[in-house]
């Protein structure tokens, strides 16, 4: 059933479907900017960075970026696009967790010769707070245990709500988001399978 409004993450209001970047969109097809790495002739593909899309997207068409065109130097944006967000403050839960991380780092597929960039991708996509209005109320209840899996390591952790910075930080940005600390508590290796089933539950 089409969902007609829903709720994004950082306005704090219903608006209607077509106006988001929603996945309950009835036509899931959509345009990112991407950087082309090198072209594989042999295993005829196309390696791309940059990419706003979610694991195992495919890619029905790439088109070239005309700058003459494309580019729009003299684009303007609401003043609540450019407002800056509350931090959300990442900590280590015990000190065994990165060396830990830096083990599984051996066998993941795009970290192996980067641990530390690992560390540093998992506190990123933390920092992204995503959370609707029901996951903002569910997520910063003390007993609920929150887990994202990148790279085939889950990552165990909980949000935390800091109230002294919160109503200073939105008043200073006009922001009504709460200021956050994330812990993580654990990390530890999954397989595929288990990665694949996640992906497909956090999607629902």
């Amino acid at each position: 059933m089409l969902k007609a409004k829903i709720s994004p993450p950082l306005l704090k209001e219903r608006v209607g479907i077509f106006c988001t970047r929603s996945p309950h969109r009835p036509n899931p097809i959509g345009i990112t900017l991407a950087k082309i790495e090198h072209v594989d002739m042999r295993k005829r593909t196309v390696f791309l960075s940059g990419v706003d899309l979610l694991d195992e997207t495919p890619v029905l068409d790439i088109k070239p970026y005309i700058a003459t065109y494309d580019s729009l130097p003299d684009a303007q944006a609401a003043d609540w696009v450019a407002a800056p967000q509350p931090p959300i403050e990442i900590q280590w839960g015990s000190d065994d967790l990165i060396p830990t991380l830096h083990k599984l780092a051996e066998s993941s597929v795009h970290y192996r010769s980067a641990p530390e960039m690992f560390v540093s991708a998992i506190e990123e996509v933390l920092q992204v707070d995503v959370r609707s209005k029901y996951q903002t109320k569910r997520w910063t209840s003390p007993d609920y245990i929150n887990y994202q899996i990148l790279d085939n390591v889950r990552v165990q952790y909980r949000f935390a709500l800091i109230p002294s910075a919160s109503s200073e930080t939105a008043s200073d940005s006009g922001s009504s988001i709460d200021t956050a600390r994330i812990e993580i508590s654990a990390v530890e290796k999954v397989s595929s399978q288990v990665s694949a089933s996640a992906n497909s539950e956090e999607e629902d």
